[in-house]
């Protein structure tokens, strides 16, 4: 916690660095610029087209909207608009939100054997359910003695050595 109160900047440094490894993703994408927030990208490796609207932070791939953090579509955009990256990166991802989250002390539990009883149903784990393998399709039975004969496979290289006198 100590340590979080020194870093330098909006984002932790492991969501600091996934927006450069999105950027360096999206080099190849083509951006249409719609309006001030709203982007068409198409990425140049799939050909497929994505929308990127960077005022609701969303993307089609639904990668920006999962993370909180600008895909490779929403990059380029950014990059366009020659602005920070920070600044789309979900507010719960900063160094604010980690220090508020961590903020508070969590006291260590008692030993279980002195926690008081509580009256009520019994509640129990839910059972296991045992999975049937399925059958590879290509096994066929084998006899005993055929498992204890292994084929010996010679390389394409093996004969030409041998040939030398």
């Amino acid at each position: 916690m100590k340590e979080a109160r020194t870093w330098k900047g909006r984002l932790p440094l492991d969501v600091k660095k996934k927006p450069y490894v999105n950027r360096d993703e999206g080099r190849t994408c083509k951006v249409l610029e719609i309006d001030d927030y709203d982007f068409e990208v198409i990425d140049d490796v799939t050909y497929e087209s994505f929308v990127v609207d960077l005022d609701k932070r969303t993307c089609g791939c639904g990668a920006y909207q999962i993370s909180g953090i600008p895909c490779k579509h929403a990059m380029p955009c950014i990059v366009m608009k020659c602005e920070c990256a920070a600044n789309y990166v979900d507010p719960r991802l900063t160094v604010g939100a980690y220090i508020i989250t961590y903020s508070e002390f969590i006291k260590p539990l008692p030993n279980q054997a002195i926690w008081p009883s509580v009256q009520g149903p019994e509640i129990n784990p839910p059972e296991m359910l045992v999975q049937v393998s399925k059958l590879k399709k290509h096994a066929s039975k084998k006899e005993p003695n055929e498992l204890l004969r292994k084929k010996k496979r010679i390389s394409k290289f093996s004969s030409a050595l041998t040939a030398v006198v």
